[in-house]
């Protein structure tokens, strides 16, 4: 497995944002703009540092907030340049892993999928960019005059953007001696070494924050205004001694299993019911009855697919999503990335989406005693493209 230092860059002027302020601190569902792309790239365990570039007198501000939400120490703080590419430079004299990934905190909508796509591509090739195709015609405008350019050969530069460190930095190096400036990292790359990067198609809508129309347009992905859909459930499960329990559609080795007709997955059962509530079609004993042989000992993602099926035929799809695990043991935080990864697999939506908690029974009553644990979900609904 590859592993790599990632460079938040966050030390944008924001000129064109006409906020008055960095645009990275704008906030959605309270949270600042960079938010979204920092917890995507700290739930990569191959990812060794995350250094994030920022103006030094907003440092604090960041730091702060960074710190009110993870304890993570991959975490290091480098002031930013004048120039994107001066800011590139500061953050690459502090990468410590072979390969490093480069993305603009003014990109919130960036998946994990694409992440990982980017980090697999570098297995191949030294400089890897993500890029979405142009749909739109394209006109080149010189004066007076202009005229159409042949759009089905032109792709639009996304990132992250991953490079092989060594090469990439002394190429940055060379472009400071000669006072070249570049628009993209992977074209530093391609002009020192006529080494022209990998392509890979974007798999999410990854704009660019630029202006205030941008922030609408992210604004009403991430937070979608408007009336929906809310369904609640709660499930509990009793336990007893065995060797492994399965929450999320993750098999934690324990002393204990799941007394269970499927396979007891209480987070999966209490979501699709959510899910289903919300759908006004019942509940999830209607649809998977556990007196039916059909669903014994079944992995509840099962439930989880047909539940997706039965929301994408009624032409709605997920706002959010909020769980909570009660358990006493074993720890869940360990295990709540791939939780919410699954979760986001299943659903087919993003995982910013997805949220999952877990708290203890501080020894009180059945949860607390380890007798049985419990798992609620509630769940938002919209009606696809609105």
């Amino acid at each position: 497995m590859i592993e790599f230092d990632c460079i938040l860059l966050l030390a944008g002027s924001s000129q064109r944002a006409g906020l008055g302020y960095n645009k990275v601190f704008y906030k959605i569902n309270d949270k600042p703009l960079y938010y979204y792309s920092l917890v995507k790239f700290l739930a990569f365990p191959n990812m060794n540092n995350l250094i994030i570039v920022c103006k030094k007198e907003e440092e604090k501000e960041i730091k702060n907030y960074v710190n009110s939400v993870t304890t993570d120490k991959r975490i290091m703080y480098v002031a930013g340049g004048d120039t994107r590419g001066a800011s590139v430079y500061n953050g690459m004299l502090h990468v410590a892993s072979e390969y490093v990934l480069i993305h603009d905190g003014a990109r919130p909508l960036i998946s994990k999928k694409d992440i990982q796509n980017v980090v697999n591509g570098l297995e191949v090739s030294k400089s890897v960019a993500l890029v979405s195709e142009v749909t739109e015609s394209v006109r080149r405008v010189t004066g007076n005059r202009n005229r159409i350019v042949e759009r089905k050969n032109l792709v639009l530069m996304k990132t992250p953007q991953g490079l092989k460190t060594d090469i990439f930095l002394k190429s940055l190096e060379k472009a400071r001696k000669e006072n070249l400036q570049f628009t993209d990292d992977v074209s530093v790359l391609e002009f020192y070494y006529n080494s022209s990067p990998l392509l890979i198609d974007s798999t999410v809508n990854n704009i660019k924050v630029t202006n205030k129309n941008d922030l609408e347009l992210v604004k009403s992905i991430i937070s979608p205004s408007g009336g929906y859909l809310v369904g609640q459930s709660r499930d509990t499960h009793r336990l007893t001694s065995g060797d492994a329990i399965t929450i999320g559609g993750v098999k934690i080795p324990c002393e204990f299993s799941i007394v269970a007709h499927s396979d007891g997955d209480a987070l999966y059962h209490a979501i699709a019911e959510a899910i289903i509530g919300a759908l006004a079609k019942g509940d999830i004993g209607t649809h998977f009855p556990d007196t039916s042989s059909e669903y014994k000992d079944i992995s509840s993602s099962h439930f989880m697919q047909e539940v997706y099926k039965m929301m994408d035929e009624a032409g709605y799809e997920i706002v959010n999503l909020d769980s909570t695990i009660y358990i006493e043991k074993p720890m869940m935080r360990p295990h709540i990335n791939d939780m919410v990864d699954n979760i986001a697999n299943l659903l087919k939506t993003e995982d910013f989406r997805i949220n999952v908690k877990a708290t203890r029974g501080e020894k009180v009553g059945d949860i607390g005693q380890s007798k049985a644990f419990v798992c609620e979900a509630i769940v938002g609904l919209k009606k696809k493209n609105e």
